[in-house]
């Protein structure tokens, strides 16, 4: 087999066979309507699509918050499938995809989380949420840089360039909490968010919150 890379550099976005590491060859290079700053991405599981962040276009297009689609299935003619837009204006960052959901971390809006099967429509599905900067949904470049979603019992951890790390945890299908005072029911997702002391993660236990989807 060979060892393909994924480029997402600024201007244009690439498709590098580097399975020979003295000689590495651009399969293809290619653009994308609007592309100011393309920056990062990552594969769907199956290797069929390419989603990916670009961080400077809601900066100076004016947009709200964007993600790129592409299908990489021949990898010689790349085939530009979109973007979904959210309802945020922030700037996005990163984001990496476990099955069917993409976790993104979009700096002021925090970690923002879609359902992704409907690809290659590009008309994904918000399931999920936590906003690290709920008084700002500006194109400032702090707040969410990163995310981490393969711990074990659905945790997810925000790593946040002002306020720390985030330990939060998602409830697929929650069955012990009453939803009724949130205005929810049986099948809302709901984020439980644990944030422990960013300097001694064993330290102590702040607060839970429940914070149902339809309030975004």
């Amino acid at each position: 087999g060979h060892e393909i890379c994924f480029l997402a550099s600024d201007d244009n976005v690439s498709i590098a066979d580097v399975t020979n590491k003295a000689a590495p060859t651009i399969i293809k290079r290619f653009t994308y309507q609007g592309i100011m700053r393309a920056h990062q991405g990552s594969l769907t599981e199956d290797l069929t699509y390419w989603l990916m962040a670009d961080m400077h276009d809601e900066m100076h297009h004016g947009h709200n918050t964007r993600t790129y689609a592409f299908d990489i299935t021949d990898l010689d003619n790349p085939v530009v499938l979109g973007h979904y837009q959210m309802n945020t204006s922030a700037m996005d960052h990163s984001l990496f995809i476990i099955g069917d959901h993409v976790y993104e971390a979009n700096l002021r809006a925090g970690l923002q989380i879609f359902d992704i099967s409907n690809l290659p429509s590009t008309n994904f599905v918000p399931v999920g949420y936590f906003d690290v900067s709920p008084e700002s949904n500006s194109t400032s470049m702090n707040g969410a840089w990163s995310v981490y979603p393969w711990w074990d019992d659905n945790v997810v951890t925000i790593s946040d360039t002002d306020r720390g790390l985030f330990v939060t945890r998602f409830v697929f299908s929650p069955t012990d909490v009453n939803l009724s005072s949130f205005g929810g029911n049986s099948t809302t997702w709901v984020l439980y968010l644990l944030p422990l002391s960013a300097m001694a993660l064993l330290g102590l236990f702040l607060a839970r919150r429940l914070r149902p989807l339809q309030n975004q």
